[in-house]
């Protein structure tokens, strides 16, 4: 008897309406209700964004980029479609839900201004196109490859192995260079300093021989050495190469370079340091001027002790 009165209390404390909006009546196993059934919704909404994306698109062949936008925009029309689904038959009116919805939309707008930004970016990026997963990019100090793009944010795998979220008006907004928008083909460029003295002539052949050493570089475009100007301490000269991997440049220069360093000591081409000549005018003043200095420091001490 007091088990059912207990369970009999509990049953009234959920049910009981709390408040009322538009013609629905709302209790907090409603509420519960309504909770439950929107998180089933965006579960199902996640399992239809995998298995589009790594089942269906896969099999039918389509690039990794592709398939994320086409998943992406499916299974976000699918969780559209399915909050207004469990919006209607919570019992809200659509039409009600709209005009609440309508006027709180503007008071909280500006709090959300961000979002809304992010979220529109994320489409544009989207169907646009100009990004897509597996791009490799720059973006400001920012080096790597798309990894994902969402509704509000991007993942970028940078070379170092990290992955960084950026909001997709920042993507959209901003200067990106992206490296693989038709392909992955770039130009490197490395800077050669040898000792004045040095042979243009044998440097350039030394630099464009290193450069077809190394099996990444592409004999079309050709390898060029441009001689840039007489610095400071050096013949300055810059190495021209295209490769099919401009995602590899570090690695492609650090080979090059050890290449370099090899043959110009082996053809006795010297790679100077930072080095400075001081001249002196009047060596002979500062030596009597030195000295006299020094025999003024002598009697001072002098006098100091005797006093």
């Amino acid at each position: 008897m007091k088990l059912n009165q207990f369970l009999g209390e509990i049953f009234q404390i959920f049910t009981t309406p709390l408040f009322q909006m538009g013609e629905e009546n709302i209790s907090l196993i409603w509420v519960i209700r309504f909770i439950i059934s929107l998180i089933f919704v965006a579960f199902l909404t996640t399992l239809v964004k995998k298995s589009l994306k790594y089942r269906l698109l896969g099999k039918l062949g389509i690039d990794p980029g592709n398939r994320e936008a086409l998943s992406t925009l499916i299974s976000y029309s699918f969780g559209a479609i399915g909050c207004v689904i469990v919006i209607q038959l919570s019992g809200f009116n659509l039409a009600t839900f709209a005009v609440i919805a309508g006027g709180l939309g503007v008071g909280i707008g500006f709090g959300l201004q961000d979002i809304t930004k992010n979220l529109v970016s994320g489409i544009t990026l989207l169907i646009e196109r100009k990004l897509k997963v597996g791009d490799f990019i720059q973006l400001d100090t920012i080096i790597g490859y798309i990894d994902e793009i969402s509704i509000r944010s991007a993942v970028i795998r940078t070379l170092e192995g990290n992955e960084v979220i950026i909001p997709n008006s920042l993507l959209v907004e901003s200067r990106i260079i992206n490296k693989s928008y038709t392909n992955l083909k770039g130009l490197i460029r490395i800077p050669v300093g040898v000792a004045y003295g040095s042979d243009p002539i044998l440097v350039t052949e030394v630099l464009l021989n290193s450069a077809y050493m190394d099996r990444n570089i592409l004999y079309q475009p050709p390898p060029k050495v441009v001689f840039i100007g007489f610095g400071d301490n050096a013949l300055t000269f810059e190495l021209f190469v295209w490769v099919n991997t401009i995602d590899k440049e570090l690695l492609i220069k650090s080979s090059l370079n050890f290449i370099i360093e090899y043959n110009l000591r082996s053809a006795g081409i010297q790679i100077p340091f930072p080095q400075r000549d001081v001249w002196l005018r009047n060596p002979d003043f500062l030596k009597s001027k030195t000295k006299n200095d020094s025999q003024e420091e002598d009697k001072s001490e002098k006098k100091y002790i005797s006093f």
